[in-house]
């Protein structure tokens, strides 16, 4: 039996590489054959790993090597990332322009995803580092089936007057799932859920 994949054009979520932290943890997001996104500072690692890249964000397009270093990668879509922005706000620009419905975040720590990602932000939102991967619950709500025992953390911008779990029993700075099953987390204000990878 086959195990080919089917999925609607634009439904798997975007890969935004602002760091290239492994080509282990890119392999099981290329799964879908999603635009991938590279961030300037990552684009020679990632251009080692031979992955295909579909548009690079850069501080400036006057270097002529960037040119020679993604001839092999055409199509490429080179977008440049003025001065007084950074390469996060500029990738949520395209991404919010093209419609997306998610995007994996690859970065070094979480903190891109803690202070630029826009509450706002229209799309799925995962920030994954080399032990966790995040996830924004953009309008308050978090929802996942959990094996019993699965430790979680729950991120807050500000602290928040009241947060109501389902199935989590708080374990220090965690939340553990009290069993096999779902798992449900809602605020008044959006939040980030950690999951260790």
């Amino acid at each position: 039996m086959s195990s080919h994949h089917f999925v609607k054009e634009n439904q798997e979520p975007d890969l935004f590489i602002l760091h290239a932290n492994s080509l282990g943890q890119v392999q099981p997001l290329l799964e879908w054959a999603p635009e991938v996104i590279v961030a300037g500072p990552a684009l020679d690692q990632v251009l080692s790993w031979g992955i295909k890249i579909d548009v690079v964000i850069v501080k400036e397009l006057t270097d002529l090597t960037l040119y020679e270093k993604l001839q092999h990668q055409e199509p490429v879509r080179a977008i440049v990332c003025a001065a007084h922005q950074d390469y996060v706000s500029v990738a949520f620009d395209y991404l919010t322009k093209k419609s997306a419905k998610a995007v994996n975040i690859l970065a070094e720590s979480a903190m891109p995803g803690f202070s630029l990602v826009p509450e706002a932000a229209g799309f799925q939102v995962s920030v994954i580092t080399a032990g966790e991967k995040l996830s924004f619950a953009a309008q308050g709500h978090y929802q996942k089936w959990l094996a019993g025992g699965s430790t979680i953390r729950i991120h807050f911008r500000q602290p928040p007057n009241v947060f109501v779990i389902d199935g989590l029993t708080a374990d220090g700075g965690f939340f553990t799932a009290n069993g096999d099953g779902m798992v449900k987390i809602r605020s008044g204000q959006p939040f980030w859920v950690g999951e260790p990878l």
